[in-house]
């Protein structure tokens, strides 16, 4: 089954040596860009340390490796943010190393999945670091994140496994989809299921609307309309009067700002980045990208979101 997993040889390569070394414990970091399916290679990992069926693989198919799949392995723990959470705090990780120092319950090796890594306050972080120094016999920490931006001290402790976005061809889609959906692993591999038709236009008067839907229902369909409502935004910038700018920020802030969509202020941030980070992969200027990061950097300086925003809409 790790022949079969959609990444590159070279990750492969390596999960497959970490398995024929048959370590007793150790701590790794997957790090790659949003979208690649971090969780899904800790887990396919996780199945490969503890499937009864196969040494140095797994099945898929026994109990444990369908146990593991569907998260009530007794032996696997994923730790990570909430949805409103902005920082994973000291409490889940004192679990995580009170469930560590634990006797195992399957018999077998026990894995924490650690997601978030670079939301860990210093103490939490600190806490993690003490476990990870000595960790017990047949205990693995596998921790997932989207940046190095970690402390020094942990990832001097951890195996860095720097995961790439699979290519299109990999994915086995077009050039043309692969570019749609800005290489997301997680969105194309459900698409090829769905099969959404991308060529439709959506305006992008509509854009407020589009989020609007995204946000209440979380489906791929509400983001494809989404992101070809922000294509026609861009295909039509240089027409677009600065008042209807303005009517498309305020659109958009309503669905950022009503409670029932987004949780609190750091959701707001984090949804309001997202929107940003979209714009500028997509937008594909050079002329207009630095002050547009530069925007987007502010958000995680306290700046305010509607002021964000609207400066945003009218640098370009």
């Amino acid at each position: 089954m790790l022949n079969s997993l959609i990444f590159g040889d070279e990750v492969k390569s390596f999960l497959k040596n970490e398995l024929r070394q048959n370590k007793e414990a150790g701590t790794y970091l997957f790090y790659g860009d949003k979208g690649i399916d971090l969780l899904g290679l800790a887990m396919a990992f996780t199945m490969a340390m503890n499937c009864p069926e196969l040494e140095n693989n797994y099945c898929g198919v026994c109990e444990v490796c369908k146990k593991i799949k569907h998260g009530n392995y007794a032996d696997l723990e994923i730790v990570g943010l909430l949805q409103g959470e902005s920082k994973v705090g000291i409490d889940k990780i004192k679990n995580t190393i009170y469930k560590a120092s634990s006797s195992s319950y399957e018999g077998r090796k026990k894995v924490f999945i650690i997601k978030d890594i670079e939301s860990m306050n210093k103490y939490s972080a600190n806490a993690l670091l003490k476990i990870m120094e000595e960790p017990p016999k047949g205990t693995f920490f596998i921790l997932v994140s989207n940046t190095l931006n970690v402390l020094p001290t942990i990832l001097s402790r951890s195996i860095v496994v720097k995961v790439a976005k699979p290519s299109a061809e990999i994915l086995g889609v077009t050039e043309k989809v692969y570019n749609f959906f800005m290489g997301n692993m997680k969105d194309i591999l459900e698409w090829k299921e769905e099969r959404f038709d991308l060529n439709e236009i959506k305006s992008y008067s509509t854009l407020g609307e589009y989020l609007n839907l995204y946000l209440t229902e979380k489906k791929l369909k509400h983001k494809v309309d989404l992101l070809k409502s922000i294509d026609d935004y861009i295909h039509n910038v240089k027409k677009i009067k600065k008042s209807e700018k303005l009517s498309i920020a305020f659109d958009l802030l309503s669905s950022l700002q009503d409670d029932k969509l987004v949780e609190n202020k750091s959701h707001e941030r984090k949804v309001t980045e997202e929107i940003m980070h979209i714009f500028i992969v997509r937008l594909k200027t050079p002329k207009y990208t630095e002050k547009l990061i530069e925007l987007k950097h502010g958000l995680r300086h306290n700046i305010n979101t509607q002021a964000a925003l609207t400066l945003f809409f009218l640098s370009f």
